[in-house]
């Protein structure tokens, strides 16, 4: 939580006072300010406000006296939240236009831009090209990729100006003809003669899109990792013992089994297809670790999402939603915009990398300046590391497991949220650590599924009863945070979206442990094993507004990019990202799915979805150029036996193709059937024309740096780029 400064710099004199000082105002909320820069071990206010003077985009700042940082901020905001609370810092009187002035309401925010930004970081001279030019009616600064040097401001020309901000944040700037800009305003018109006929009304302005339904929901998205198709209760047949997931088996038939919803192969570029709404062929397709920098981009030179990129909690927090993150974060770490503050949510607590050790929170490695090896600890809570949750409980015990902490965190947020304020729903993204490596759960769930051992199809290494032992504890952690939100009165307007990250592991060099029988393949490849995933949608908001689709198995396509456009349909903002689009990055992929889900339409408008190299599917068919790895099927009890069971079975594809509705396990290539040449035509056709759009930076190598911040953070993983 930001801390309100608990002294004033002295000599302050209110809004407008002298440039070269800093002001404060009774009611300077900055809740949903943009946060320009941090300065961290900058406890002083003086020094705070130094940095935002000698920041030409800086118009408000403060500090967090818990953790010494320093904020600058590119916006603030004019009135209080909902709750009639306000984060308070101190003003920077801006003098960027020559006479030290702010207009107190200025807002800018759905402005529509005029043309390109000027790159400049000359204020005189936006205020020459926003007078020279008619349209103009005020300017203000931005960023944008395009500059000379990342960073660099650019100055933002704009046809219109809101009177009123829409929800409580205000972008300041410049008018064009004010005394801010040099020159006196224009003098008054003549009066004009009475009318003859009644004056043209003007219209009023476009308000934001409504929500898709009478009043928003409280939006729960879960997605779980590496979780197996055939790990799943619904895809087995009734009484099977190995497989124990009752609440999702019930959350299913009160809601909606999605049959055909797709990821990437593997772990973070789902996460950032679901954050940044794009497919992951236009935001990230490297598991690079978090600690990967390239300076030559400053953008996109990072693991995960770029960082002009806007993530679906800023959407949704700027439309009135409480935003949260709990668990496995993997959409980028190396600056504070790449955390899931950065990306809009109030509060986070979990992790940044591909995995970490259930009991302790370790992962990765670094070498101080003796070479000797240490472990940093990576767990996180919003804005510092989350010293007082590592290490709580000893190995075995379900208190010292760190997806209980993670239950334990959400079913706070749950019972803390003011559900009495419907302008101010839930949005809850819970990120489950289980079902990915290592294999570790608390022992009595171990001791529940003893049994497995005794099979005749013997389990390698108990990998199989360590899985299955973690589904069961994701399932009981679900059904946990369902009753948490009947009891808070909450279930009847919540949607709750669940699906995994991708298919389940069962590679060489995994513990070998997911199930994805009867479809094609694992994690790490494009066959339907890899790709296809496990998911359903339920809640009580789906059973007020989507009655006919309630206990039903869809069919069509849904892509995990999908539920950014959805939850902005259904949540009142609009998924255009107007940031990526002016640092010329790919727009938005997602498609609205609530007409689908609701039944308002009866076919999925997804019809295509471009994969990955070489890989597509249109309709029925989906074309592989190149695949090759990980070309097995595992029976119905997989892993078995005492041998290493790794799928290791190669099939090249050159090309292949397969119709994935008649035949879903991938076992007949159609490619070399003559009856399907005009396919193959076309789909090759297609998957030439989508693969020229492809987004893959290079995302460069470790940063040693980030190892020296760990070393600052009291040996936890963080942000470590300003």
């Amino acid at each position: 939580m930001l801390l309100p400064l608990l002294a004033l710099v002295e000599g302050s004199r209110g809004l407008f006072a002298a440039p070269g000082t800093c002001a404060t105002r009774d009611k300077l909320c900055l809740h949903d300010s943009v946060i320009l820069k941090t300065h961290k071990n900058t406890s002083d206010p003086a020094l705070c406000c130094a940095a935002c003077e000698d920041n030409a985009s800086c118009v408000a700042w403060n500090v967090n006296n818990e953790t010494d940082i320093c904020y600058l901020r590119s916006t603030y905001v004019q009135t209080p939240d909902k709750d009639g609370k306000c984060i308070s810092g101190q003003l920077r009187v801006d003098d960027q236009c020559g006479a030290g002035h702010i207009s107190e309401k200025l807002c800018f925010n759905t402005s529509p831009n005029l043309g390109k930004p000027t790159y400049t970081t000359d204020a005189a001279s936006c205020c020459a090209a926003c007078k020279a030019n008619p349209a103009c009616a005020g300017w203000t600064w931005g960023f944008d990729a395009k500059g000379p040097v990342p960073g660099t401001l650019s100055c933002r020309l704009k046809s219109a100006i809101s009177e009123q901000p829409k929800t409580g944040n205000c972008t300041s700037g410049c008018t064009a003809g004010d005394k801010a800009c040099g020159h006196s305003p224009e003098p008054a018109p003549p009066t004009p003669p009475p009318p003859t006929s009644p004056p043209t009304p003007i219209p009023a302005p476009t308000p934001p899109p409504p929500p898709a339904e009478s009043k928003q929901p409280h939006i729960v998205m879960i997605l779980v990792d590496d979780f197996g198709w055939a790990n799943a209760g619904w895809h087995r047949a009734a009484g099977y013992a190995e497989v124990q997931t009752p609440n999702m088996d019930a959350l299913i038939a009160e809601g909606i089994e999605l049959d055909r919803a797709y990821t990437y192969k593997f772990c973070s570029p789902s996460r950032s297809s679901l954050q940044s709404g794009r497919l992951p062929v236009h935001v990230n397709m490297v598991n690079a670790p978090p600690d990967v920098s390239n300076p030559a981009d400053r953008v996109a030179g990072f693991a995960a999402i770029p960082r002009n990129m806007t993530g679906i909690a800023t959407k949704l927090r700027a439309a009135g939603y409480r935003t949260h993150q709990v668990g496995k974060w993997d959409a980028g770490m190396a600056t504070f915009d790449h955390t899931p503050a950065g990306r809009g949510y109030d509060t986070s607590f979990g992790y940044f990398h591909h995995a970490n050790d259930y009991w302790t929170e370790q992962t990765g490695s670094c070498v101080d300046s003796k070479q000797k090896k240490r472990l940093p600890v990576d767990l996180w809570d919003t804005d510092h590391g989350a010293s007082s949750q590592n290490g709580t409980r000893e190995v075995g015990s379900v208190e010292g497991y760190e997806e209980w902490k993670f239950e334990q965190h959400v079913l706070r947020v749950i019972g803390g949220h003011d559900a009495s304020n419907a302008s101010a729903p839930l949005f809850l993204n819970y990120d489950f650590h289980i079902v990915h490596e290592p294999m570790q759960v608390p022992d009595v769930f171990l001791d529940k599924f003893a049994f497995i051992a005794k099979s005749s199809a013997k389990d390698y290494k108990t990998n199989r009863q360590h899985y299955h032992a973690m589904v069961n504890f994701a399932d009981g952690v679900l059904g946990n945070v369902t009753d948490a939100l009947k009891a808070k009165g909450m279930w009847g307007d919540t949607l709750l979206v669940l699906q995994s990250d991708n298919g389940g592991p069962s590679f060489a060099g995994s513990s070998h442990t997911a199930n994805n029988y009867p479809l094609k393949g694992t994690k790490m490849a494009n066959w339907e094993g890899g790709v296809r995933t496990n998911a359903f949608v339920s809640g009580g908001f789906l059973q007020q507004f989507a009655p006919s689709r309630v206990g039903s198995k869809l069919e069509g396509y849904v892509h995990v990019c999908d539920w950014y456009a959805t939850f902005c349909a259904l949540g009142g903002c609009s998924k255009h990202d107007e940031r990526a689009a002016i640092a010329n990055l790919p727009p938005v992929d997602s498609i609205d799915m609530w007409p689908y889900l609701s039944g308002k339409v009866d076919a999925s408008p997804r019809t295509t979805i471009h994969m990955d190299t070489g890989v597509a599917v249109r309709g029925d068919l989906k074309l592989l150029v190149k695949e090759s790895a990980q070309a097995c099927w595992a029976g119905p009890q997989y892993p078995n036996g005492t041998a290493d069971p790794a799928c290791n079975r190669q099939e090249h594809c050159n090309p292949c193709l397969y119709n994935i509705s008649a035949d879903p396990s991938e076992y007949t290539n159609l490619a070399a059937d003559p009856a399907h040449a005009a396919d193959l035509e076309s789909m090759t056709n297609l998957v030439a024309s989508l693969d020229a759009t492809i987004f893959n930076p290079s995302r460069g190598k470790a940063d040693p740096l980030a190892c020296d911040q760990a070393d600052k953070n009291g040996n936890f993983w963080g942000p470590w780029i300003e």
